[in-house]
């Protein structure tokens, strides 16, 4: 009898653990999904850009001083140089991040292709609406750059940002005048100068990953007029002569796109 009860005993406990084992097969494993780390603007970032510029307002004046009689030659002209071009450059700068708000630095430097020419007639003083010759003038600008500080409001992986600060563009500027009335003459001037101003804008930066991101820009720079340069112009006639050219400030508008390593 204790031998029948043992082997009853054991039949059942081996279903038991046979239903249970079944049962932890069949039941469903729930596993806890992974947390999402919200975007971080805060760090270092290097990267590079490329874009457009047109300048406004800009203008090149060139005058005219003689011995006798005064402004024998011509009266003094001013043509308007808008020069426009691709740019392309670099950029660095550093982010912190203090819940939604996003501040910043950075400097860049953009190697500037704009560029104008123009063609001016002047006219004789001695003989008003007679040409006295023509003014061939070129004005390029080759390099910009700022340093600025950036504030803005990021949301989900994006970033609206304005930007300001100082900024410095070197422009060359050359004037050749070719006279005609009443003594053949001729000057070639030119201004290379490093203009200094202010820089304002502002954009919209997005986080591709967690290291690169990639941005638009829209940036406005307004820079002081150049200084004058002065040089003779020889003529036959002997009389001592001298032009300048003077530049006037300028206005640059820029509208580029980014690529950036954020470290």
């Amino acid at each position: 009898m204790n031998a029948l009860l043992t082997a009853a005993t054991a039949a059942a406990l081996a279903m038991i653990a046979s239903g249970a084992l079944a049962a932890d097969i069949a039941r469903p494993v729930y596993k806890t999904a992974p947390v999402e780390l919200a975007p971080s603007w805060t760090g270092f970032y290097v990267g590079g850009h490329v874009g457009y510029g047109w300048s406004r307002d800009g203008s090149a004046s060139l005058s005219q001083t003689a011995v006798a009689p005064p402004d024998f030659f011509f009266f003094p002209v001013t043509t308007t140089l808008n020069s426009e071009g691709a740019i392309v450059g670099g950029q660095i700068g550093y982010n912190w991040q203090a819940s939604n708000w996003v501040f910043g630095v950075e400097a860049d430097i953009s190697g500037s292709f704009l560029k104008k020419s123009a063609s001016v007639t002047t006219f004789s003083s001695i003989a008003p609406g007679s040409p006295g010759g023509t003014m061939g003038i070129t004005q390029e600008i080759d390099w910009l750059a700022s340093a600025r500080g950036r504030i803005g409001f990021a949301f989900d992986r994006s970033l609206i940002y304005a930007t300001g600060g100082f900024a410095w563009a070197s422009v060359s500027t050359n004037a050749v005048f070719n006279g005609s009335f009443p003594f053949s003459s001729a000057a070639n001037l030119t201004s290379d100068d490093t203009r200094t101003g202010y820089v304002v804008g502002g954009g919209f930066e997005h986080l591709l990953g967690s290291n690169w991101t990639i941005r638009a820009e829209y940036l406005y720079y307004a820079l002081d007029g150049g200084d004058s340069v002065s040089g003779p112009i020889p003529n036959p006639a002997l009389i001592d002569a001298t032009a300048t050219l003077s530049t006037s400030d300028l206005n640059i508008h820029v509208a580029r796109l980014g690529l950036n390593y954020k470290f």
